[in-house]
């Protein structure tokens, strides 16, 4: 890598708030870097040698981190590899001129108590789920859509 800014790393922070299923309800994007970086001479790009980015998942235990890497990774690498494109910046066959890392964090609403937004996406999910591919977090929704009304209609939560 040039030595473009004393170890300079471009991190794209995607923070992607979800329902049940990640990547099929409202998307929130957060994107970091030093604003005082000059872009201007950066000609070439390429994902972090080690590893392209990683995935936290702040939603229960019984999440699988693998799982929604495996789904959420090729989504997200093919649109930042665009945009950057878009941008006028080349993706580097060798030592690129800035490194590129993403990390994606998923939550959910319900559980931060964020009931409106909560019930928005799981509303979402069920317009876009596979009926067959998820018929058992289509079943999840189902059963907690009544508590989550009644907890809304209550005024509890976040405002």
């Amino acid at each position: 890598m040039r030595n473009l800014h004393p170890k300079l790393l471009v991190c794209l922070g995607a923070i992607l708030l979800a329902a049940p299923v990640v990547l099929v309800a409202r998307v929130d994007v957060k994107v970091e870097y030093d604003k005082k970086f000059d872009f201007k001479p950066v000609k070439t790009w390429a994902w972090t040698p080690d590893s392209p980015g990683d995935v936290k998942v702040a939603r229960s235990e019984y999440d699988d981190k693998d799982a929604i890497k495996k789904e959420a990774e090729p989504i997200i690498l093919d649109s930042v590899a665009a945009e950057l494109k878009q941008r006028g910046l080349q993706q580097a066959q060798g030592v690129p001129d800035l490194a590129v890392t993403y990390y994606f964090l998923g939550i959910i609403y319900d559980q931060s108590k964020e009931y409106m937004d909560a019930l928005a996406n799981y509303q979402q999910f069920l317009k876009l789920a596979d009926s067959e591919k998820n018929k058992l977090e289509i079943e999840k929704v189902n059963l907690r859509l009544p508590a989550l009304q009644k907890q809304i209609k209550e005024k509890k939560g976040k405002k």
